[in-house]
């Protein structure tokens, strides 16, 4: 029988139907059956081709099928050289098949009656009269990925078996009852196929055996299994338990909690981040915020610390250009600042973008990343809910996990009464919000407009100097006194509003005077002054 014919008639003895070259696939991943035919099964110039558009692979087809890789072809290349043939038997040691080694590496199942692939013959395990003994004796019994790696064992006196499908193929449930009331050790090669085989094995025995773990190569190279580990000079006390990666469920120390508190708050830069918070400074259209944003940079810098900016504003040129103009000419100064300019990550409000951004971060090991601007970095509607949830969830929360600043840059929505443009639930998540404004006297103001640790001021001042470029943070009992700040205070004196008002204080009056079209940051200065006049 061809190979062709081999694949079509094991469909059949499936019940799949043939639409044209398409088949019903019976793969895994068409849990309640394939409805439309996905599987193309076509003659190849060397042999049987198979593609399932539903994803399943052709390993996944084929075990499914009872039939090899080598089944796929009429007989095996002529430069192949048969090199090792291991024998599946039954409980009693009769051979019902062979499973041939060929190099290169190659493989191909046959019968004891000589005929190639298995047919309607018994599928077994390797070694499986001496896994039955183990077991009654009460010995740990050994499962690997392939023959090769059990018969190792074997030589060292230890009950080793596999299925002949590997990684590749399912653990089938007639398995199972072999391994009742056994202590077992599953050794997972380092690739995904194999640690997914090994924790299908686990599931599949958990219940019926004794004890059941899963361990792997000391070695680290993709795909290494237990033989690579022994011919890296390693014993079996040296394998490794293999670590599930499921999170870090760990309840708080309180004890440590409490002794590791800061004595006073850990700024990143004072007084506007603080380490390991995540921020949001926005403001309209040519206000600065980069600027501002490029002069914290510097100064962290200074400091020591370490920065990563993902800008999808400004070329490289830009980013020089403005150096430039702040006095930095020396690259060497910029070693500690990862800048990626355009980077085209994945969205950030999903799964894939908010790994590859971990990724750059645990390569970078930032103090702060900024991301300019964040409207452009997602993939979801800037007014949904959901868009800035799953950018918290994604791409955030990994950033808190390692206490990393994240400062994120916005613009201002057309309506100023409501902060930052998009969903309000952009604001939901972030530690804190800063806006920036234009204030009287050719100044900056930052508003704080949410502080959940409540450290710091809720009003800066910010002089922007020319040459160098710079900005100048002023406490507002240090601020220039300008003629609408004494206007707006002799009005309140005229209003009788007591000299110790507050800001909502002032705010309440002119609300009650229809005159509430005020900056709140001018409210601020004028409430300031007004209490140095007492």
């Amino acid at each position: 029988m061809d190979s062709l014919s081999k694949v079509t008639t094991a469909l059949e003895a499936l019940g799949s139907k043939r639409t044209g070259n398409d088949w019903n696939c019976p793969g895994p991943t068409h849990g309640n059956g394939d409805r439309r035919p996905s599987l193309g099964v076509s003659q190849g110039r060397r042999g049987v081709v198979l593609n399932c558009s539903a994803g399943c692979t052709p390993e996944q087809v084929l075990a499914e099928l009872g039939l090899e890789w080598a089944d796929l072809f009429d007989e095996p290349p002529e430069h192949r050289q048969e090199v090792a043939r291991y024998p599946y038997t039954d409980e009693d040691g009769t051979v019902l098949y062979w499973k041939i080694r060929y190099e290169p590496k190659f493989f191909r199942l046959q019968r004891a009656d000589g005929t190639w692939g298995l047919g309607d013959c018994r599928r077994v395990l390797y070694n499986l009269p001496a896994i039955i003994t183990a077991v009654k004796q009460g010995w740990p019994v050994w499962i690997t990925e392939g023959e090769r790696d059990a018969d190792h064992l074997g030589r060292m006196g230890i009950a080793a078996t596999s299925n002949h499908d590997g990684a590749s193929g399912k653990w089938k449930n007639e398995y199972t009852a072999f391994f009742k009331g056994a202590e077992v050790v599953i050794v997972a090669d380092r690739d995904e196929p194999g640690v997914r085989h090994a924790l299908d094995i686990r599931a599949a025995l958990s219940g019926k055996a004794a004890s059941v773990r899963i361990v792997q190569s000391k070695t680290t190279g993709k795909g290494d299994d237990i033989s690579d580990h022994l011919h890296a000079g390693y014993g079996l006390d040296d394998l490794v338990p293999y670590r599930q990666k499921t999170g870090k469920y760990v309840p708080v120390d309180w004890y440590e909690a409490f002794s590791s508190q800061p004595a006073e708050e850990d700024w990143l830069f004072p007084p506007l981040i603080e380490a390991g918070t995540l921020n949001v400074l926005f403001g309209l259209p040519g206000v600065g915020k980069s600027l501002l944003v490029l002069d914290m940079i510097l100064e962290i810098l200074r400091d020591g610390k370490r920065v990563a900016v993902f800008d999808e504003e400004n070329t490289v040129r830009d980013v020089v250009e403005r150096l430039k103009k702040f006095g930095v000419y020396d690259p060497a100064s910029l070693e500690n600042l990862s800048w990626f300019s355009f980077p085209q990550l994945p969205a950030l409000d999903t799964p894939e973008g908010g790994e590859h951004l971990t990724g750059i971060i645990d390569d970078c090991k930032p103090d702060m990343v900024v991301l300019d601007t964040t409207t452009r970095m997602v993939a979801g509607e800037e007014n949904s809910a959901s868009t800035w949830l799953q950018l918290y969830r994604n791409s955030l929360v990994p950033m808190k996990q390692r206490n990393i600043a994240v400062l994120r840059l916005d613009h201002q929505g057309k309506d100023a009464s409501k902060g930052q443009r998009g969903s309000s639930a952009k604001d939901g998540d972030v530690d804190t919000i800063w806006r920036l404004k234009f204030a009287d006297g050719g100044m900056l103001a930052l508003e704080r407009e949410k502080s959940r640790s409540g450290h710091g001021e809720d009003w800066i001042l910010v002089e922007r100097l020319q040459d160098p470029l710079r900005h100048v943070f002023k406490e507002l009992d240090h601020f220039p006194v300008t003629p609408s700040i004494r206007k707006w205070a002799d009005n309140f004196d005229r209003w009788d509003v007591p000299r110790d008002a507050g800001r909502p204080t002032l705010r309440a009056k002119i609300q009650e005077l229809g005159e509430d079209k005020v900056s709140t940051t001018l409210l601020a200065m004028v409430a300031k002054y007004r209490k140095g006049l007492q």
